[in-house]
């Protein structure tokens, strides 16, 4: 009798353990499948002419979704991308760049943004969710900044950042020909840090106040804060 009552104990609690496994497994499916869902999705938000927003088909209208990937302006357009409330993009006439996934809403949650030719300002605040982590590769450079305004610019040797508001850190990108084992560096507000191909230093100095101005009225106008 006494090991048919243990047999019995034994069975009831590796029943209850199971029960416990499969409540987590199904908790922890579900964070992970609402934690990656995006937050937020790239939206164009403005083009100043018809036809100037290339990679997403004949004509996008303001509004429309981005998935990811290439897109640009063409040499007589801008065009205004923004993430939610926390980020926003405004590229410059013949430019082009390559958005990552939406980020989600727990995990997964660095914005990341190539920068492939022409200029680019970056808006990066707070909104409902938190702040928005963002990572914008540029040449052999990579910058990293979650509440702060800039712009950056790429050309045949040198890819420039300027920071107008909050601080950007910025390091060789990983990439055939960057510079190995360097750590991060901050260009504060009011720099301006020139790298080559590879993610050397090329030069810093100061913007000037108009432009950095610009960037925090920029940033002012085009996030809720």
């Amino acid at each position: 009798m006494r090991d048919d009552d243990g047999n019995a104990a034994l069975s009831r609690r590796g029943s209850a353990i199971l029960v416990i496994a499969l409540v987590v497994f199904i908790l922890g499916f579900f964070a992970a499948v609402v934690g990656l869902r995006p937050a937020s999705h790239w939206t164009v938000v403005g083009v100043t002419e018809r036809m100037g927003l290339e990679g997403l088909g004949v004509d996008p209208e303001v509004g429309e979704l981005i998935p990811g990937g290439l897109v640009g302006a063409t040499e007589k357009s801008t065009v205004d991308i923004a993430l939610g409330t926390r980020l926003h993009l405004a590229l410059a006439s013949n430019t082009r760049v390559d958005l990552g996934r939406p980020p989600g809403r727990w995990f997964r949650r660095t914005a990341a943004i190539h920068l492939v030719k022409g200029t680019v300002r970056l808006a990066v605040g707070e909104g409902g969710a938190g702040r928005q982590p963002v990572l914008l590769t540029a040449g052999g450079v990579t910058a990293r900044a979650d509440r702060s305004a800039f712009s950056a610019s790429i050309g045949d040797s040198e890819a420039c950042f300027s920071v107008g508001d909050g601080a950007v850190s910025v390091r060789a990108a990983s990439s055939p020909g960057a510079a190995s084992g360097s750590a991060e560096a901050p260009v504060p507000r009011g720099t301006r840090a020139c790298y080559d191909r590879s993610g050397r230093p090329i030069s810093t100095g100061s913007i000037d106040s108009a432009e950095s101005d610009t960037l925090a009225s920029f940033a002012a106008d085009k996030l809720v804060q």
